[in-house]
Order: structure tokens, then sequence, then C-alpha cells
């Protein structure tokens, strides 16, 4: 049976290698200073972090913080299931226990992103409810762009 609580230290070892295989599903390298200095901040800010657990073992995790002030609106990030435990419903009792927290901390809507080539998430997501509402755009400046890029002519 899986039991989702929240994320504690003795989780690290295992919440890193989740993290690991997230941020290679990106297209991104993993950074260990990084993923330590977020997880103090989000322990520090009383962040919600959750992690699946399925007979001691930690098989997904997710990250859930309120956002903007007037009003208030929930983000849910860094949602992953081990992919042995995949399509189980782990991610929705994932995404639930977010959801809940959010919306016991003040939250009206709550927010996720998505990659749009991540199929599978998107269906959960819209399996539990959460509608497309627009598009981040992204224009990756590499160096060589930098330096072929002319200043604007007024």
């Amino acid at each position: 049976m899986i039991n989702v609580r929240e994320y504690t230290d003795k989780d690290y070892t295992a919440a890193t290698t989740l993290m690991r295989k997230l941020t290679e599903l990106m297209g991104e390298k993993f950074n260990e200073f990084r993923w330590k200095t977020s997880l103090l901040a989000r322990k520090s800010a009383q962040e919600g972090m959750f992690v699946a657990i399925e007979e001691e073992k930690v098989v997904g995790m997710s990250f859930a913080e309120i956002r903007g002030r007037e009003p208030p609106y929930g983000y849910i990030s860094s949602v992953i299931v081990d992919d042995d435990y995949r399509g189980q419903g782990i991610g929705e009792l994932l995404i639930q226990k977010a959801v809940m927290y959010l919306g016991r901390r003040g939250a009206n809507t709550v927010r996720i992103n998505v990659r749009k080539d991540a199929v599978g998430a998107i269906k959960l997501y819209d399996k539990v409810g959460f509608k497309e509402k627009y598009r981040v755009m992204e224009l990756e400046l590499t160096k060589e762009k930098m330096e072929k890029q002319q200043p604007p002519k007024a």
C-alpha cells in the first residue's frame, strides 16, 4: 500500500535519485549543490515536500509552495514517480496531497508547469483537473547567438 507523507532528512538519498532522474528527463544536468540548497530553502520556508512510500521505499515525490500575494496561488513542482511504480496512481496521490496542502494554506488556484513532450505527465494533470491556461516559450541564449546579436537601431 502506498502512503504519501512529508519529506524527512532520511529520504534524502532516495529523493536525490528521483531528482537526478527528473533532471535527466528534462534534458538538464543534475547539480547536487543546487539540489541541497533547494531542499534547505524549502525546509526553512516550511514548504510542502512530499514522498510516496511503499514498504519503507521512497517511490515518488512532489513539492508544493504558495506564490504570489493577491490572491496567493499554489504551485506544484518536481512531481516524479520511480519507473517501476508508474501507472499505479502514485502521481495522482502526490498531486492530491500537494493540492490539499496548498488549499489549507490559502491558495484559490494551483499551477503546475509541464514540458509539451511529457505526454504521461500531461495525461496525469488532465486527469486530476488541471487545464492549460497559457504557454511558456523559451529562447536559449548561447554565447554564439549573443555574439551575432546586433543592438537594436532606434
